[in-house]
């Protein structure tokens, strides 16, 4: 599996810099916070999301669908329909 938290160890044998590095995981840390602070309190965030997190967000939920699953029959469920282009966006324009 994948930690974000310690990304950085997988290029501790590049030639990026040591700064670089840590200042990188600080700020992927801070993208990824609200969502953190979201499954751990079970709140609604009191600040705004950027776009690019509730982008993000559901992007990471989509790929948890019984659709993206390659050992099943990988038919796509139709539980809602809603009108945004952020809908869109991860849709392909697909309706």
């Amino acid at each position: 599996m994948f930690d974000f938290n310690k990304i950085i160890d997988y290029f501790k044998s590049t030639s990026i810099p040591q700064n670089m590095l840590d200042r990188g995981q600080l700020v992927l840390n801070n993208f990824l916070k609200p969502m953190k602070t979201l499954f751990e309190q079970r709140n609604v965030p009191q600040k705004p999301w950027s776009e690019g997190q509730i982008e993000f967000l559901l992007q990471m939920l989509s790929n948890m669908d019984t659709d993206k699953d390659d050992k099943a029959s990988r038919v796509g469920e139709r539980e809602a329909r809603i009108a945004s282009s952020l809908h869109l966006k991860l849709q392909v324009d697909f309706v």
